[in-house]
């Protein structure tokens, strides 16, 4: 049988070769599900409970700042304690059933907060929160599985995973990017033997090297109570205080700089009725007691637990950017 066609029929099926192409390119790439149930599946660390993380820590290597500590984590699958010594600093946060004890040697180290869980999988790159189709992304001249997920209002977060193994191998906002190296064997799972991340809002680096696992025998582990630190209730699905003031409510106390961008530290501890206790601000270009000003105008909802308000800690950062002769 010989099929026939005039130039007309020829130039339409030239035009539908390119969307095929595209649809069958498109269908190669694994759904941005698989990717995130393979990635999980491949670092999670839970069957290994109790177990303890270790970790030599680097702060901006290579510059005129940079500091160098220690990591320690014991997990068990509701307790942990979580240990950060760098130089003369010292932080512990622990929790023991539904109590939860913090100590901090000076201010809390700004901007190492999600150093507690950088052993458990990012909370953001869930089901719930994928913004798009897997898309294939250069990531140190090596091209990666890519995709978006949504991380507030306003907020995305790009998860870029190895073709190969579907191992997580970055983690990037315009805030922050984390990169997950040198993956080793952990038992039957894969974990990174080294974690860098890089934020752009103070300039900082964080570099965690020499990452150590190990599943620790039956029985308590070392939960130890801070001494002199402070004493809050917990729970398994605890919803952290929420600030419902705009952070410059009063912008004629929000402090001018000559530089872009500044970021300004706060702690506070906010009770059962949203009232703010123990504020404390840092800011790498100072003016603390004018970012105290400011903050002083916020309200909060308090933290809560089973429908309940509850006391908790509050830790948090805003960044200004002022041009030079801008007010």
């Amino acid at each position: 049988m010989v099929i026939q066609m005039n130039k007309h029929t020829f130039a339409a099926l030239m035009l539908l070769v390119p969307a095929f192409l595209g649809l069958a390119s498109a269908q190669e790439l694994p759904q941005p599900q698989k990717l995130l149930d393979a990635a999980t599946k491949l670092s999670d660390l839970s069957g290994l409970y109790p177990y303890q993380f270790n970790a030599h820590v680097v702060l901006n290597r290579g510059t005129t700042v940079e500091k160098s500590g220690t990591l320690t984590i014991y997990r068990d699958k509701t307790n942990y304690r979580y240990e950060l010594q760098i130089g003369d600093y010292r932080e512990v946060v622990m929790r023991e059933g539904d109590r939860l004890y913090t100590y901090y040697s000076a201010f809390p180290a700004a901007g190492l907060g999600s150093l507690r869980s950088i052993d458990k999988w990012p909370k953001e790159l869930a089901s719930k929160n994928i913004a798009g189709r897997t898309v294939k992304k250069k990531v140190e001249h090596v091209e990666d599985y890519c995709v978006d997920f949504k991380a507030g209002p306003g907020w995305r977060l790009r998860g870029c995973f190895d073709p190969a193994q579907f191992s997580l191998l970055e983690v990037s906002s315009e805030e922050q990017t984390t990169s997950f190296l040198n993956y080793q064997h952990i038992g039957e799972q894969l974990f990174p033997g080294a974690i860098r991340i890089v934020r752009t809002d103070p300039g900082q680096t964080v570099e965690l090297n020499d990452i150590h696992i190990q599943k620790l025998p039956p029985g308590p582990a070392t939960f130890e109570i801070p001494r002199g630190g402070r004493e809050f209730q917990t729970c398994d699905d605890e919803q952290p205080a929420e600030r419902v003031t705009p952070a410059f409510s009063n912008p004629a106390l929000v402090p001018v700089y000559r530089a872009n961008p500044i970021v300004a530290y706060f702690y506070a501890v906010i009770d059962e009725q949203g009232k703010m206790h123990d504020l404390a601000v840092y800011s790498p270009s100072h003016h603390e007691d004018e970012w105290k000003k400011l903050t002083e105008l916020w309200r909060f909802k308090p933290a809560m637990c089973g429908g309940k308000p509850i006391a908790s800690e509050w830790q948090n950062s805003v960044v200004v950017t002022v041009r030079p002769n801008q007010r």
